[in-house]
């Protein structure tokens, strides 16, 4: 249940973001830019959560 419970808040959060990634991709203001901003908070948020799991996290 607690795994069920976890793929339920993943599908959430994505529901709630998808119409602003859509609202976003179609703003010509977004652009390469916010595609490479977008793209680095994602590699940082896993990196973070990597070095956590791995134990370095503190």
């Amino acid at each position: 249940m607690f795994n069920l419970g976890v793929e339920l808040g993943q599908l959430a959060v994505l529901a709630a973001l998808l119409p602003l990634v859509r609202r976003a991709r179609s703003s010509a203001r977004f652009g390469s830019a916010g595609v490479r901003a977008v793209s680095a908070a994602i590699v940082v948020a896993g990196v973070a959560w990597f070095v956590a799991r791995i134990g370095f996290g503190g």
